[in-house]
């Protein structure tokens, strides 16, 4: 068996690290042994832990500081090395991209690049901050022997903006937990859920900030003309929450619910999805609900179009940030033959988008970079 070892800042929940899950939870374990490395000890209700240990996935966490870890990992990772001696280091993050090409610069090191820095750190740590740190992390990614982007579009535009060639591998979502259920199994959940059974359910699910534009979000819904036989529901915390609440609380049909641990329940009880992100890397949210035959209205940033290129749903597309424009898409899509888009959002998962099709596609660059590094130790 080769020893893959992955480096993460921790198991938080977030995208990044399903994607870690799904990766690892469908390696071929007679070929590859995964070992994942934490640096910062775990956020206490925040953390995908308990779904690694699930499927029999060994951590080690170094319980480092941000700021200890620059200082002490390099020793402590030097003995989890000697005990495991990994054939390929994969990392996922700014912290552990740096960690391992600054100290362990001989090992076969993957990294997956989630964002497109230059667009998103300056939304989260604002303009001249997330700027230098987009340049840093960008000057890191550089020194990676096989970096990997999660989209066609962060692959053509770092190579567009800075001449990097990296190859792509979409992100996939877990097909076996978020699939299409029945009617009946709808209104089961609606009524376990508290919803109301009469009505259309629009649902957007992701982290309440300005990234996310969650008000464009609610203004396109309330000026629709379907808003009032409808619910609009928000799954998610963040830094916009109580803004959004007290903005729609004259709105009993907008529900804003903060973190829950059965989003996929959320789902199978709507109807549409709706994201209104100004950036993305190439988004989970969305791939989960398309997987349980949601319609979509996105915003028409590059990572969204890639989603739906090749489907009808590309034509509810709407610039970022017009309120109008969304508007309009809902009242559209009430029109659409329902049962057409459904099947059309689960069939693109089903084919390009799923956890199993992913994680085969890291293995054969795994299998690839294997049989290099045997190819040149036979030239010796």
């Amino acid at each position: 068996k080769y020893s893959i070892l992955y480096i993460v800042s921790t198991l938080k929940r977030a995208g990044p690290l399903f994607v870690l899950l799904n990766i690892v939870k469908y390696l071929d374990k007679t070929k590859y042994k995964p070992i994942i490395v934490t640096l910062s000890p775990e956020i206490r209700n925040n953390s995908l832990k308990d779904k690694f240990e699930e499927i029999g996935i060994n951590i080690k966490s170094l319980n480092l500081s941000r700021l200890k870890s620059f200082f002490y990992s390099k020793s402590k990772i030097n003995i989890i090395f000697s005990d495991y001696r990994p054939a390929i280091i994969h990392t996922h993050g700014i912290r552990a991209d740096y960690l391992v090409t600054k100290y362990f610069k001989n090992y076969n090191h993957v990294s997956t690049l989630h964002n497109y820095p230059f667009y998103d750190y300056p939304m989260k740590y604002g303009k001249l901050k997330g700027f230098l740190m987009a340049k840093y992390h960008l000057n890191i990614f550089k020194k990676i022997n096989y970096p990997i982007a999660c989209s066609k579009f962060i692959s053509n535009i770092m190579f567009e903006n800075h001449n990097l060639r990296i190859n792509y591998i979409h992100n996939g979502v877990e097909t076996k937990i978020y699939f299409k259920k029945s009617l009946n199994e709808k209104k089961k959940l609606r009524e376990k859920l508290n919803l109301p059974m009469n009505k259309k359910i629009f649902i957007s699910v992701g982290h309440l900030s300005p990234g996310k534009d969650t008000f464009t979000v609610i203004n396109g819904f309330i000026n629709s003309n379907v808003s009032q036989n409808s619910v609009l529901i928000f799954i998610g915390d963040g830094v916009d929450r109580q803004k959004c609440m007290i903005y729609s609380e004259k709105y009993s049909n907008i529900k804003i619910l903060g973190r829950v641990p059965n989003v996929e329940e959320y789902l199978n009880a709507s109807d549409y999805f709706i994201s209104a992100s100004l950036a993305e890397g190439l988004p989970n949210s969305v791939l989960e609900a398309m997987a349980c035959g949601l319609p979509v209205i996105l915003s028409n940033i590059p990572s969204h179009l890639e989603i739906v290129e090749n489907i009808s749903q590309k034509d509810l597309t709407f610039s970022q940030g017009n309120v109008i424009q969304l508007s309009k898409n809902i009242n559209l899509i009430y029109k659409e033959d329902y049962d057409s888009l459904s099947n059309e959002s689960v069939n693109t998962v089903k084919k390009i988008f799923s956890a199993s099709i992913m994680s085969n596609k890291y293995q054969e660059l795994y299998r690839k970079i294997i049989n290099n590094l045997f190819s040149l130790l036979s030239a010796y």
